[in-house]
Parts: C-alpha cells; sequence; structure tokens
C-alpha cells in the first residue's frame, strides 16, 4: 500500500468542505466528524493546517464571525489545486470514511483498550498477561482472515 501523508490528507479534507461552504475552525472540525463518523479533530489539528493552507493562499479569512471568530473560504488557487489533487482528495475522502465505519464497528473502542492495557502493562498479573496473549494471538488470526478476504486470499 502506498503511503499516505496524513498532513495532506487533513488539509485536502479542509479543502474540499470549505469548497462547499464557508466556516470557522470549529465548524470544520463539526463538519469532519459529522461527514466521517470519526471523533471531531482537535484544535491543535485544525488551527495548524488552516494557518498552513492560509500561507499556501489556498485559503482565505473571509469574513469575521461572532464573538471575533475568523470565517474561511477556499481560493481561486485553492480550487485549482482541489481539482490538480483531485485523486488524493478521494483516497482521503475513503481513508477517513473507512476510519468512521472502523470506530462505528467498535474499532475506536477496541483502540482505546489497547492503549490502557499498553499503559497499565506493567501492572498486570502473570495470569492476566497470559490471559491477554491469548487473546491478542486470537484476535489477530481473525483480523488476518477478515483481512484475506479483502486481499480475496
Amino acid at each position: 500500500m502506498m503511503d499516505f501523508d496524513r498532513r495532506k490528507g487533513i488539509r485536502l479534507i479542509i479543502l474540499d468542505i470549505l469548497s462547499r461552504e464557508n466556516l470557522h475552525g470549529y465548524g470544520i472540525a463539526e463538519k469532519i466528524e459529522e461527514t466521517y463518523g470519526v471523533k471531531k479533530p482537535s484544535s491543535g489539528v485544525i488551527y495548524p493546517t488552516l494557518s498552513h493552507l492560509l500561507r499556501s493562499e489556498l485559503i482565505e479569512v473571509v469574513s469575521e464571525g461572532k464573538r471575533e471568530k475568523k470565517i474561511y473560504g477556499i481560493t481561486d488557487k485553492g480550487r485549482r489545486y482541489l481539482e490538480e489533487h483531485r485523486d488524493e482528495v478521494q483516497r482521503a475522502k475513503s481513508i477517513l470514511a473507512n476510519l468512521g465505519e472502523f470506530h462505528r464497528l467498535g474499532g475506536h473502542e477496541m483502540m482505546e483498550e489497547i492503549g490502557e492495557i499498553i499503559k497499565n502493562l506493567h501492572k498486570l498479573g502473570p495470569r492476566d498477561k497470559e490471559r491477554l496473549e491469548k487473546v491478542l494471538r486470537r484476535t489477530a488470526r481473525e483480523l488476518r482472515k477478515i483481512a484475506g478476504g479483502i486481499h480475496g486470499e
């Protein structure tokens, strides 16, 4: 599988959203959550990305909203960029939609639990570590079977 540049992907997603409507940063994050079913990106992701897009002249501040919130819109240069990268936009949208579906199927919950186990693995006794090993190996086997179906194996 080709590498996917996540930063470029989020830039393309934001440009795509702004090609349809002007929004403030929080509105963009909400639109991502609503459209793709993923957790709303943090301000630490949204605002640096917007700053990059502004510096690149792909977006502009079109007005100031309530409480001096900046409303962003796509520029003509941004529209051309989006068109030139149409295949990458589709790939980014597909990946985000897949991630949303994965979360809906319980993947997010599983990832959270795995994160907790990793942080606290040192607290598990030998019996719990043995149980964990069995669960992980069994789950990996099942996931390989499912992935085999994806690849037609």
